[in-house]
């Protein structure tokens, strides 16, 4: 039985093909939000990351990797140079401290909000999405929306978010 905390098996290197890990604790992702308006990552975010590189791995925060992936609010990304030159000096910070760290890559798909795209045809999130998967072509015909029912939200088979009629059905 290991008598020292170093020997603990949590604090063990780990090697799994082609990545090695000092120890195998992994840092979660927290999104923290800390971007500027054109969502680089603040200079604060290097210290943030670097401080946690002793950590096996770190998985960063979420990171949108499309303009219309984001889905809510100051979220980072990883789309204009800007921002990657950004996330190149988190890297360089948690290299220089010794650590690791993986990007948490980010598509929202249908969960995004409308208003913070307007004029977007992509896909939407919110209550009016959530029981019309077709909200875009709805309001563009000013057709009458699927009420949304509570009961039905993230659910998946016969009772779901996406068992709510389409316009093209609706309409037959």
């Amino acid at each position: 039985m290991p008598s020292s905390i170093s020997a603990a098996p949590l604090l063990q290197p780990l090697n799994t093909g082609a990545l090695e890990f000092p120890n195998r604790i992994l840092m979660a992702p927290m999104t923290r939000l800390r971007t500027l308006p054109d969502l680089s990552v603040q200079p604060i975010a290097e210290t943030y990351y670097a401080q946690r590189a002793s950590a096996g791995l770190i998985i960063s925060e979420v990171v949108a990797v499309a303009p219309y992936g984001a889905g809510y609010g100051l979220m980072p990304a990883f789309i204009t140079d800007a921002q990657t030159a950004s996330w190149k000096k988190i890297v360089a910070a948690v290299h220089a401290a010794g650590g690791r760290i993986a990007a948490q890559l980010w598509h929202s798909g249908r969960a995004r909000r409308a208003e913070d795209f307007a004029g977007d045809t992509g896909p939407f999130y919110g209550r009016p999405f959530l029981a019309n998967p077709d909200l875009p072509a709805r309001f563009a015909q000013g057709a009458p929306l699927n009420e949304l029912r509570l009961d039905t939200v993230y659910g998946t088979g016969e009772s779901g978010y996406l068992d709510y009629p389409a316009l093209q059905y609706a309409e037959a």
